[in-house]
């Protein structure tokens, strides 16, 4: 989804940019083989790869509660043209009370277990 800002969000670095379904790996799981993403309420602000000028939101997600490098962040550049980010070393984001992939509520403890990690 494109935005106006100048502004990219740092800590954030592309994995990969392709189509749903592609072989890609987030902490060794394959994305687009999980049925639910667990989103974290957040979004990043990142510049399209091929043109820079251009900024894209991008919604994060977890694919393991148990696993912190398992958070990614996803989005569609064009019409079935996704882009893949992952943290960099120095930023793991926190999972504040949101939302999944299918709207439903996150469990607190769940919540409080993910900021738990790697902490």
């Amino acid at each position: 989804m494109p935005v106006s800002s100048d502004a990219v969000s740092q800590g954030w670095r592309l994995l990969h940019i392709g189509f749903e379904g592609d072989d890609v790996s987030v902490a060794g799981i394959n994305p687009w083989q999980v049925e639910n993403w667990i989103g974290t309420g957040e979004t990043i602000t990142v510049a399209h790869p091929s043109y820079p000028a251009q900024r894209h939101t991008m919604w994060v997600y977890v694919l393991d509660p148990k696993q912190a490098e398992s958070v990614f962040a996803a989005g569609e550049f064009s019409n079935g043209v996704w882009g893949i980010y992952v943290p960099t070393a120095s930023r793991i984001p926190l999972a504040p009370p949101g939302r999944t992939s299918r709207e439903r509520p996150l469990n607190r403890a769940f919540c409080s277990s993910y900021r738990d990690l790697g902490r």
